[in-house]
């Protein structure tokens, strides 16, 4: 049988202060990825984007070892030039 949950959300949660532990997250966001741009948009209105660094990724193929998402400088946890050694 399958069971569906409904969650519903009333107002705003704001965060207090101390709940978030600055440096501790890094996220890596993709131009052409409307998922990325909903988690830039969730960090600047939440007001994270103080405490979360962020890495940008441009898909360009022939920069990227073996195509995909490449970043335009590097990327600060990996010292990497593309995802794919970032991930790695």
């Amino acid at each position: 049988m399958l069971h569906l949950h409904r969650y519903i959300f009333c107002g705003k949660r704001r965060l207090r202060e101390g709940q978030v532990e600055s440096g501790r997250y890094h996220v890596y966001l993709g131009n052409a990825c409307p998922w990325c741009h909903r988690v830039m948009l969730a960090l600047v209105l939440r007001g994270l984007l103080p405490h979360i660094s962020v890495t940008n990724a441009v898909d360009d193929a022939e920069r990227a070892s073996r195509g995909g998402w490449v970043f335009d400088t590097p990327e600060p946890v990996f010292g990497a030039r593309d995802l794919r050694h970032a991930a790695a």
